[in-house]
């Protein structure tokens, strides 16, 4: 059981590649609470006491399929964030311009 349930660990932690930090600057409309924390892509994010521009994220893991994603998380899109609808579908999803 030990040796299973290390096997599911180190496969979640290889789902993606090891990077460092890093920030992104929102742009409206997009918006966070200070002090909450979310999740773009394969990254999970803190909003700082600016939300427009002081969103700091590190990489974690995650395993999706194409054209899937978590409700209620962010992803990126052609240089768009975009917010996963209830569905769990990209293609319905609503997407802002944010910058790196």
């Amino acid at each position: 059981m030990k040796i299973l349930l290390l096997l599911l660990v180190v496969a979640a932690a290889s789902a993606c590649d090891p990077e460092p930090p890093m920030n992104y600057r929102i742009v409206n409309p997009f918006t966070c609470t200070p002090g909450s924390h979310f999740y773009i892509d394969c990254n999970q994010c803190s909003c700082g006491p600016i939300p427009e521009a002081d969103v700091t994220c590190t990489r974690m893991a995650c395993v999706l399929e194409k054209g899937q994603c978590i409700p209620g998380t962010y992803f990126n899109k052609d240089g768009m964030l975009c917010s996963c609808p209830m569905n769990g579908c990209k293609w319905d999803s609503n997407c802002f311009s944010y910058s790196t």
